[in-house]
């Protein structure tokens, strides 16, 4: 699930994702800057973790995103 895709997901209350799905923002690496789809990435993943995947591009897996979420 990339970068457009994730626009629709963060506005979502339940979030349901197969074990294999991987989560990914690539629009900073690939366009040398932040889109401008709805910017949720702070508030799903925390500040930190946030500007760490907008950075690198890094995905995260379902199974590792999941224990966060509950």
């Amino acid at each position: 699930m990339f970068s457009a895709a994730l626009m629709l997901t963060w506005a979502c209350d339940l979030i349901v994702a197969a074990e294999g799905t991987q989560f990914a923002d690539v629009v900073a690496t690939r366009l040398g800057m932040c889109g401008v789809e709805y910017f949720g990435h702070p508030w799903e993943f925390g500040p930190r973790k946030a500007k760490e995947l907008l950075l690198t591009g890094d995905s995260l897996d379902a199974r590792t995103h999941a224990p966060s979420a509950w």
